[in-house]
Parts: C-alpha cells; sequence; structure tokens
C-alpha cells in the first residue's frame, strides 16, 4: 500500500519554507529525484518491505510564484498506481496486488484538505496533514505528520504512519494453506526533496 502520503507533505514543505527561512513570501517548488513511498510489515515468516518512486500531486491552484505561502495552495491530489509498488519477489508482488483490488482500484489516493506548519526544532519544522486516504476502493480520514528539514538546492520532508489493512478493507494475505499469514498493521514511510 504505498502512500501517496509523500508527495502532499512534499507540497506542505514548501508552505513551510518561510518557517525554514527558505524564501520569503512566494512557492516554487519541484519534486526532485529523490523520492521514495514504502511500507514495512510483518508476517509469520518474515518482515517485508515494498516501495515506489512512482507518484504524482496535483494541487488546486497550481502553485506560482508570487502567491502568499498560507493561500498557495487550498489542496492537494496525490495519486500512487499500486502496480508501481514493488516488494523484491514477483510472487508477494502478485499477492500484494490481488489484496489490493488493483483490478478494480489501480490507484491509492490522499487528498490533502487542511495543513499546519509547526514549530521549528533541532530536527526540522514539523508538519501536520489532514485529508483522506483511499485504499483499495475505501475511502477514511487520515492525518499525517512529518518533519521538513533545509537540504543544499531545498526541502526534505521525511515522516511515517501506522495503518491497518483492513480498516480500508484490505485482507491480509494468506499463503502455503495458512502457514504465512501477513499481519495487518503496516507503516508507510515517505522521503522527498523538493527544490527550488
Amino acid at each position: 500500500m504505498r502512500k501517496t502520503v509523500v508527495m502532499a507533505l512534499a507540497l506542505v514543505a514548501g508552505l513551510a519554507s518561510g518557517a525554514l527561512g527558505q524564501g520569503a513570501n512566494t512557492l516554487k517548488w519541484t519534486l526532485g529525484p529523490e523520492k521514495r513511498i514504502w511500507l514495512e510489515g510483518t508476517s509469520t515468516v518474515r518482515r517485508f518491505s515494498c516501495s515506489t518512486e512512482s507518484f504524482e500531486a496535483v494541487p488546486t491552484p497550481p502553485p506560482s510564484l508570487g502567491t502568499p505561502l498560507d493561500k498557495a495552495v487550498r489542496s492537494v491530489d496525490v495519486t500512487v498506481p499500486v502496480k508501481s509498488l514493488a516488494c523484491g519477489n514477483g510472487t508477494m508482488d502478485e499477492h500484494m496486488r490481488k489484496a489490493l483490488k488493483a483490478d478494480a482500484n489501480p490507484e491509492i489516493r490522499f487528498e490533502l484538505r487542511t495543513y499546519e506548519v509547526g514549530e521549528k526544532t533541532a530536527e526540522g519544522t514539523a508538519v501536520k496533514a489532514e485529508g483522506t486516504l483511499t485504499i483499495a476502493g475505501t475511502t477514511r480520514p487520515v492525518e499525517l505528520d512529518g518533519v521538513v528539514t533545509p537540504t543544499a538546492t531545498g526541502l526534505r520532508v521525511q515522516g511515517q504512519k501506522q495503518i491497518l489493512m483492513t480498516e480500508y478493507g484490505v485482507k491480509p494475505p494468506k499463503l502455503m494453506l495458512g502457514t504465512l499469514k501477513v499481519g495487518d498493521a503496516v507503516t508507510v514511510h515517505y522521503d522527498v526533496v523538493l527544490e527550488k
């Protein structure tokens, strides 16, 4: 379940740039080549990790030079193709896509609706985003926390969120007559760099 959360928080990170001292009252950021969403989970056999670098985000309205930070975007729609998630094992990928009902629901979507920029600390600036997350055709409200740090060329946003697959109508896969059972909880991580 790759989380499109990354790009949404990345755009919010752009809004946080004022708090980071990265440019006064304007927003003009692009996604850098360093972007990744990955999930980690457990099974009765071993831990696993699946990741993607393929996702996109569409802000409304599109950010433009000269827009005040607090009014830069009203919402952000982030989508990740389910088929872009890879676990390093073709059989596992197939079972994951089946569990996520990829044929009927080919995308995971996060829709950002509100955000808050927190205080700057030694670790970075906290960012909180609220919206909805749709997985396998089920949509639920979600709150995401991230940390924004300055880089040589822009901003980096990192964070994680634990979710339960069953809350989205996803049945954790079972294989080998039930000998291998995937745990319900997965932790979604995101790490993205925005460049000026």
